[in-house]
């Protein structure tokens, strides 16, 4: 499988995908230390909160709407917004004018771009793919996404604080390319008629994700998918808080507290990644999949078990090493069996209650901290294997009623 040989709004999707990416990640995480040191911490975390609620409120009926009217009208409407907040924003932050409450609501509207946009264009890669190009999709689309993830870090490092206007002015002009791309290049995949014809109301959305909710086989899988996103939201919570109180060494005059270890667990799992994200497949092409999908979880859990309570940093690479090498063998197979699970006449909308996991697991990061106040790390370790196994056993019951299998990909 070659990327020239992908359908058109499948290459699109990655290279949109690539620059939204960098510009998310160069803005959204140093947006709550901007807001806090202007309108204060508690304020930040209410608005933060509500950030997110509208968010996922948004993508539900756009998820919805995109199973009606089409993907590309979303998206379009979504990249749309997206443009106007990043002028503004750039306008609220620019030498002539300086305000954090135009700021937040234009931080608020991307948000509501972003969850606009996700369930739509998902649901694009599924129309466009088929079970045995998508393994190879997601696996390149997993590997620039954290490319792009590296690059929008550093590049908020070094420009946001200092720089915004000019920062956001650049992401700006390239939100502005992208519209243009998704109007004029992203090709419409046709409605089906049984779905047009049908009334667009509140009634029809809530019927829609009804259905979803009686799905057990999809249910299941969510709960799988939230236990095992759950040991990845571990990394910048329980196990950075239980590194920098209990992790110190020093080596003649270099010293290595938690915080630097943590960072360095980070680019260990990036570097892996971006070196070994595209060869994964094609060494493991003759494994069956779900061979791949059961050891894959198990290193995965392994891997987190171990940096719950090491307190060796040549054991913590280990552990990350270990842990990235189960990551980049199931990430695109958990991918694939989503979209082999979901319904064809409601796949927008799968695709934003599947956008509810990531922030349920977000909820079960911050849980791993409460837990592991009350415990020692090595019952942490034992609960991060445990709940990494649960995970497997949720997504394996989840093709048995069917029985469903994932494909050979040759």
């Amino acid at each position: 499988m070659k990327f020239q040989q992908l359908h058109p709004n499948i290459k699109i999707r990655v290279v949109t995908d690539f620059i939204t990416d960098i510009a998310a990640m160069s803005i959204i995480p140093f947006m709550a230390i901007y807001f806090a040191e202007r309108i204060g911490p508690s304020i930040t975390g209410t608005l933060l909160i509500l950030n997110v609620l509208v968010s996922l409120l948004v993508g539900f009926y756009a998820g919805h709407l995109s199973d009606y009217i089409g993907r590309k009208k979303i998206m379009v409407t979504a990249q749309f917004l997206q443009v106007f907040s990043f002028i503004f924003m750039a306008i609220a932050n620019s030498p002539w004018l300086e305000s954090a409450w135009v700021t937040f609501a234009m931080f608020l509207l991307s948000s509501i771009s972003i969850g606009m946009m996700n369930p739509a264009a998902e649901a694009m890669i599924v129309d466009a793919s088929t079970k045995e190009t998508r393994p190879y999709i997601y696996n390149i689309m997993y590997w620039s996404g954290n490319i792009a993830i590296a690059i929008g870090a550093v590049l908020g490092g070094l420009f946001f604080k200092h720089y915004k206007f000019a920062l956001l002015i650049g992401f700006s002009i390239f939100s502005i390319i992208t519209l243009f791309v998704i109007l004029f290049m992203v090709h419409e995949v046709p409605v089906k008629r049984e779905i047009a014809k049908k009334t667009i109301s509140f009634t029809s959305m809530l019927t829609s994700y009804i259905k979803i909710l009686k799905d057990f086989r999809f249910l299941l899988f969510s709960a799988g998918s939230i236990l095992i996103l759950t040991l990845e939201f571990q990394l910048d919570k329980y196990i950075a808080v239980r590194l920098q109180s209990e992790f110190f060494m020093s080596f003649a005059s270099i010293s290595l507290d938690g915080l630097r270890m943590v960072s360095i667990i980070i680019i260990i799992n990036t570097a892996l990644v971006v070196m070994l994200g595209l060869k994964t497949e094609k060494l493991f092409s003759r494994f069956k999949n779900e061979s791949i999908l059961q050891n894959g979880i198990i290193i995965y859990a392994i891997g987190f078990a171990i940096l719950a309570f090491s307190k060796s940093p040549y054991v913590l690479i280990m552990a990350t090493v270990l842990f990235t090498f189960g990551e980049l063998l199931t990430v695109p197979i958990r991918q694939t069996m989503l979209a082999t699970l979901i319904k064809d006449d409601a796949k927008g909308a799968y695709m934003a209650m599947n956008g509810l996991t990531y922030h349920i697991a977000m909820l079960g990061g911050g849980l791993g901290l409460i837990i592991g106040h009350y415990v020692s790390s090595y019952i942490m370790g034992i609960i991060f294997f445990g709940v990494g196994v649960a995970g497997l056993i949720f997504i394996q019951l989840a093709l048995l009623p069917g029985g469903i299998r994932l494909r050979k990909v040759s």
